[in-house]
Protein backbone atom coordinates (compact mmCIF):
# COMPACT_ATOMS: atom_id res chain seq x y z
CA UNK A 1 0.00 0.00 0.00
CA UNK A 2 3.00 2.23 1.29
CA UNK A 3 4.31 2.15 -2.45
CA UNK A 4 0.63 3.51 -4.06
CA UNK A 5 0.67 6.36 -1.93
CA UNK A 6 4.05 7.19 -2.95
CA UNK A 7 3.21 7.37 -6.47
CA UNK A 8 -0.43 9.19 -6.04
CA UNK A 9 1.30 11.91 -3.99
CA UNK A 10 4.33 12.09 -6.60
CA UNK A 11 1.56 12.62 -9.83
CA UNK A 12 -0.48 14.99 -7.62
CA UNK A 13 3.04 16.97 -7.17
CA UNK A 14 3.75 17.07 -10.64
CA UNK A 15 0.47 18.24 -11.99
CA UNK A 16 0.25 21.09 -9.65
CA UNK A 17 3.74 21.83 -10.36
CA UNK A 18 3.37 21.62 -13.86
CA UNK A 19 1.37 25.38 -14.31
CA UNK A 20 4.53 26.71 -12.12
CA UNK A 21 7.01 25.26 -14.24
CA UNK A 22 5.52 26.21 -18.06
CA UNK A 23 7.12 28.88 -19.84
CA UNK A 24 4.68 31.47 -20.73
CA UNK A 25 4.66 31.89 -24.48
CA UNK A 26 4.14 35.58 -26.30
CA UNK A 27 1.45 36.52 -28.10
CA UNK A 28 1.75 36.55 -32.07
CA UNK A 29 1.18 40.51 -32.92
CA UNK A 30 -2.11 41.28 -35.08
CA UNK A 31 -0.01 41.93 -38.38
CA UNK A 32 2.53 38.57 -37.85
CA UNK A 33 -0.80 36.75 -36.79
CA UNK A 34 -2.71 37.99 -40.61
CA UNK A 35 0.70 37.21 -42.57
CA UNK A 36 0.51 33.77 -41.36
CA UNK A 37 -3.30 33.37 -43.03
CA UNK A 38 -3.46 31.89 -46.16
CA UNK A 39 -5.87 33.70 -48.71
CA UNK A 40 -9.46 32.05 -49.49
CA UNK A 41 -7.74 31.30 -53.12
CA UNK A 42 -5.07 29.61 -51.57
CA UNK A 43 -7.38 27.31 -49.44
CA UNK A 44 -9.90 26.81 -52.36
CA UNK A 45 -6.77 26.12 -55.10
CA UNK A 46 -5.74 23.04 -52.31
CA UNK A 47 -9.04 22.14 -51.67
CA UNK A 48 -9.36 21.42 -55.94
CA UNK A 49 -6.30 19.71 -55.35
CA UNK A 50 -6.92 17.79 -53.07
CA UNK A 51 -10.34 17.04 -54.62
CA UNK A 52 -8.79 16.12 -57.90
CA UNK A 53 -6.29 13.40 -56.44
CA UNK A 54 -9.18 11.87 -54.37
CA UNK A 55 -11.12 11.85 -57.67
CA UNK A 56 -8.41 10.22 -60.03
CA UNK A 57 -7.57 7.73 -57.00
CA UNK A 58 -10.65 6.49 -57.63
CA UNK A 59 -10.78 6.02 -61.25
CA UNK A 60 -12.26 9.28 -62.90
CA UNK A 61 -10.24 10.50 -65.18
CA UNK A 62 -8.82 14.01 -64.95
CA UNK A 63 -11.08 15.88 -67.55
CA UNK A 64 -13.88 14.69 -65.96
CA UNK A 65 -12.65 15.31 -62.54
CA UNK A 66 -11.63 19.02 -63.27
CA UNK A 67 -15.30 19.72 -64.56
CA UNK A 68 -16.94 17.91 -61.93
CA UNK A 69 -14.67 20.77 -59.84
CA UNK A 70 -15.71 23.10 -61.84
CA UNK A 71 -19.51 22.74 -60.73
CA UNK A 72 -18.60 22.18 -57.30
CA UNK A 73 -17.03 25.44 -57.23
CA UNK A 74 -19.82 27.16 -59.32
CA UNK A 75 -22.65 25.80 -56.79
CA UNK A 76 -20.17 26.81 -53.76
CA UNK A 77 -20.20 30.29 -54.49
CA UNK A 78 -24.29 30.11 -55.20
CA UNK A 79 -24.17 28.47 -51.11
CA UNK A 80 -22.04 30.49 -49.57
CA UNK A 81 -24.49 34.06 -49.08
CA UNK A 82 -27.22 30.98 -48.49
CA UNK A 83 -25.39 29.56 -45.31
CA UNK A 84 -24.55 32.96 -44.18
CA UNK A 85 -28.53 34.39 -44.33
CA UNK A 86 -29.09 30.79 -42.35
CA UNK A 87 -26.31 31.67 -40.34
CA UNK A 88 -27.35 34.99 -39.03
CA UNK A 89 -30.62 33.36 -38.62
CA UNK A 90 -29.87 30.86 -36.31
CA UNK A 91 -28.04 33.82 -34.48
CA UNK A 92 -31.31 35.70 -34.16
CA UNK A 93 -33.15 32.95 -33.12
CA UNK A 94 -30.14 31.74 -29.94
CA UNK A 95 -30.37 35.28 -29.37
CA UNK A 96 -34.36 35.15 -28.73
CA UNK A 97 -33.80 31.94 -27.07
CA UNK A 98 -30.95 33.01 -24.94
CA UNK A 99 -32.97 36.28 -23.65
CA UNK A 100 -36.20 34.71 -22.45
CA UNK A 101 -38.24 36.64 -25.16
CA UNK A 102 -41.56 36.46 -25.33
CA UNK A 103 -41.80 37.75 -29.35
CA UNK A 104 -43.26 34.92 -30.35
CA UNK A 105 -43.57 37.09 -34.17
CA UNK A 106 -39.87 37.19 -33.70
CA UNK A 107 -39.61 33.48 -32.99
CA UNK A 108 -41.31 32.61 -36.04
CA UNK A 109 -39.73 35.50 -38.31
CA UNK A 110 -36.58 33.69 -37.16
CA UNK A 111 -37.67 30.03 -37.81
CA UNK A 112 -39.10 30.69 -41.29
CA UNK A 113 -36.12 32.40 -41.93
CA UNK A 114 -34.08 29.57 -41.15
CA UNK A 115 -36.59 26.91 -43.29
CA UNK A 116 -36.50 29.62 -46.14
CA UNK A 117 -32.42 29.44 -46.60
CA UNK A 118 -32.55 25.87 -45.87
CA UNK A 119 -35.01 25.15 -48.93
CA UNK A 120 -32.64 27.40 -50.54
CA UNK A 121 -29.74 25.21 -49.95
CA UNK A 122 -31.89 21.60 -50.80
CA UNK A 123 -32.76 23.08 -54.36
CA UNK A 124 -29.26 24.16 -54.90
CA UNK A 125 -27.81 20.89 -54.32
CA UNK A 126 -30.58 19.45 -56.26
CA UNK A 127 -29.20 21.17 -59.29
CA UNK A 128 -25.77 20.68 -58.23
CA UNK A 129 -26.56 17.15 -58.47
CA UNK A 130 -27.96 17.18 -61.54
CA UNK A 131 -25.23 18.68 -63.36
CA UNK A 132 -22.79 16.56 -62.20
CA UNK A 133 -24.70 13.75 -62.99
CA UNK A 134 -24.64 14.95 -66.81
CA UNK A 135 -21.02 14.84 -66.17
CA UNK A 136 -20.47 11.11 -64.92
CA UNK A 137 -21.12 7.63 -65.24
CA UNK A 138 -23.52 5.80 -62.67
CA UNK A 139 -20.62 4.38 -61.45
CA UNK A 140 -18.23 7.20 -60.83
CA UNK A 141 -21.22 9.19 -59.51
CA UNK A 142 -21.01 6.51 -56.62
CA UNK A 143 -17.48 7.14 -56.08
CA UNK A 144 -18.07 11.15 -55.67
CA UNK A 145 -21.00 10.11 -53.39
CA UNK A 146 -18.69 7.61 -51.16
CA UNK A 147 -15.81 10.70 -50.94
CA UNK A 148 -18.09 13.39 -49.80
CA UNK A 149 -19.49 10.69 -47.17
CA UNK A 150 -16.04 9.75 -46.21
CA UNK A 151 -15.45 13.76 -45.87
CA UNK A 152 -18.63 14.35 -43.98
CA UNK A 153 -17.44 11.32 -41.58
CA UNK A 154 -14.02 12.39 -40.46
CA UNK A 155 -16.25 15.90 -39.22
CA UNK A 156 -13.69 18.07 -41.78
CA UNK A 157 -16.27 19.12 -43.99
CA UNK A 158 -13.33 20.87 -45.87
CA UNK A 159 -12.73 22.78 -42.87
CA UNK A 160 -9.24 23.80 -41.40
CA UNK A 161 -8.61 22.34 -37.71
CA UNK A 162 -8.95 26.14 -36.53
CA UNK A 163 -12.27 26.29 -38.31
CA UNK A 164 -15.50 27.53 -36.01
CA UNK A 165 -17.38 24.59 -35.09
CA UNK A 166 -20.81 24.82 -37.56
CA UNK A 167 -19.40 26.45 -40.76
CA UNK A 168 -20.02 24.50 -44.01
CA UNK A 169 -17.90 23.50 -46.70
CA UNK A 170 -17.69 21.28 -49.20
CA UNK A 171 -15.31 19.86 -51.24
Amino acid sequence: MRPLKVIATALALSLLAAPALAEARPAKPPAAAKAGKKSDKDKGDKREERVLQALKREGIDEARAKRVIEVFKKYRKERMPVQQEMKKQREALRALTQSGSTDEAAYTAAIDGIEAQRKKLAEIQERQVKEVRGILKPSEQAKVLKLMHKGKRSGNHGKSAGAKKGSHAEA
